[in-house]
């Protein structure tokens, strides 16, 4: 799903400005709900980038924040 990049870094900044300790994420749809770990999925989701794209740090926006 293309939004669970964003939510996780929402989930991150909400973390940091807030001083949350455990912090997890829900994404959503018609066909079902993923829960997840922000800062997991986002380590998760650079190593796919990488391996499979072109590196451009544009492909990957949250890890100059939160990786």
């Amino acid at each position: 799903m293309r939004s669970i990049p964003q939510v996780a870094s929402y989930a991150l900044a909400l973390k940091t400005l807030y001083n949350i300790n455990d912090i997890m994420c829900i994404t959503f749809n018609k066909k079902g709900a993923w829960i997840y770990e922000p800062k997991a999925v986002l380590t998760q989701l650079n190593s796919f980038i990488k391996k499979n794209k072109q590196y451009k740090v544009s492909d990957r926006p949250w890890e100059k924040y939160f990786l």
